[in-house]
Parts: structure tokens; sequence; C-alpha cells
């Protein structure tokens, strides 16, 4: 599992101060970024071998988050196959959980100009996915 620590911005919320839904995405993403840095393998390494497209990605909103409160996002792997992985995003404060974020990824090839074409995630990649890779 990775932890991330943050805070809800102003740029993050709706008129009314809370977390806009589509927000929790990207915050999402910050954490799934800052990873990767930490494992010294930015996420623009992997777009040099393969892109990472979400093709799936569901969200479930427990409580509000309002503009200022801090939080805590555990990041952990719950599936990694030939080709795609699936995050999960749990969205914490000290009063429990505050949304589940899970996003599945597929690898493809990075050519832009051709059709796109599922390939194999790339070693690497995987072993550092299995650092935070649930335990069955």
């Amino acid at each position: 599992m990775f932890r991330y620590s943050t805070y809800l911005k102003l740029r993050d919320t709706d008129a009314a101060g809370v977390a806009f839904f589509a927000s929790y995405y990207a915050i999402a993403h910050d954490a799934y970024e800052a990873f990767l840095n930490e494992q010294g393998r930015s996420l623009n390494h992997w777009l040099d071998q393969v892109n990472l497209p979400i093709v799936h990605s569901e969200a479930d909103y427990k409580a509000p988050l309002r503009l200022g409160d801090a939080f805590v996002i555990e990041v952990t792997c719950l599936k990694i196959s030939e080709r795609s992985y699936t995050l999960n995003y749990t969205f914490l404060n000290e009063s429990g959980v505050l949304a589940l974020i899970q996003t599945v990824h597929v690898a493809v090839s990075p050519d832009l100009d051709s059709k796109l074409k599922a390939v194999s995630l790339p070693a690497e990649l995987k072993s550092l996915l299995n650092l935070i890779k649930v335990k069955a």
C-alpha cells in the first residue's frame, strides 16, 4: 500500500465548498503519480514505452470533503494481468472512509498514429505495481 497525504484545494470544490465529484479522480491520479515518482519512475517514463489509458472506473462517495480538509489516500493494486491492472484508492480521514475510487488501466501501443492495440505491460511496471498489490 502507498499512502498519499493532501488536503482539499479550492480548485477541487464546487460552489458550496465541497469536493466536486470528478475532482476525486484527479486527486487519485495525483496519488498514483506520487507513488510512481517515489519509486523513481515517473509516469512520463512509462509513456515513452506504453500508453496506459483508463478503460473503466467507478466511485463510491461515503462522506463529503470540504475545502481545507486534510485526508490520506491509500493506493493499492487489486489485480495485475498481462495487459492491464486495477488500482484502488481509499480516501480517509480521522472519521473514516470518505470515498472509494477504482480504475482499470490497459497497456496500449505508444504509437498514436496507428490503431490502438493492447500490448504487454512492461515487466518493470508490473514489479512496481506488485509493491502495492493486495495479497489474496
